[in-house]
């Protein structure tokens, strides 16, 4: 992980950018952080907005819950009508 100040960060934006496809990049502000940069060059929009939906992943992390009743794939097409 990379700190960086905000003042720094503006005067190097580009620079900020490209470390970021390496390494996050925290933005600090008076020496606490206020961002955090994460490359995703490479990646498909739609795979960014999921991958950074803090609610999917909590749902996610509760559905891997071990213990946690599954529903099988069959039910599932069951119940939303699919054959």
């Amino acid at each position: 992980m990379i700190t960086i100040g905000a003042r720094e960060a503006k005067d190097g934006f580009s620079d900020v950018l490209e470390n970021a496809q390496h390494d996050e990049v925290v933005i600090t502000k008076h020496g606490k952080p206020i961002a955090i940069i994460r490359g995703v060059a490479g990646m498909e929009l739609e795979d960014i907005h999921w991958a950074t939906d803090d609610d999917l992943q909590r749902q996610l992390q509760r559905a891997r819950t071990p213990g946690r009743r599954k529903i099988p794939h069959d039910e599932v097409k069951r119940r939303l009508g699919l054959r």
